[in-house]
């Protein structure tokens, strides 16, 4: 099983293929005034053009997010974090 700093990865999407994920540890979301919001481990970025470049500074608090892959994976609108 993958690791994130020594510990298992929970969640990693394999089962999706029509998406690529990008190949970055994810910590957290956000930074912003709304402060940082929890991530479990493993979780993955979805490749594409979002407003902010990582889930760390991303000021997307709408919990809204984009349904994506023939709605089989949701992504935040601000940074692409899979969030299904």
């Amino acid at each position: 099983m993958p690791e994130i700093d020594g510990k298992p990865a929970t969640f990693i999407r394999d089962d999706v293929e029509d998406v690529m994920f990008r190949d970055e540890e994810v910590r957290w979301h956000g930074g912003g005034a709304e402060g940082r919001g929890y991530v479990y481990p493993g979780r993955q970025m979805v490749a594409g053009n979002y407003p902010h470049p990582h889930a760390e500074v991303c000021e997307d608090y709408s919990g809204t997010g984009e349904w994506v892959a023939n709605g089989r994976v949701l992504v935040c609108r601000g940074c692409g974090l899979d969030c299904t």
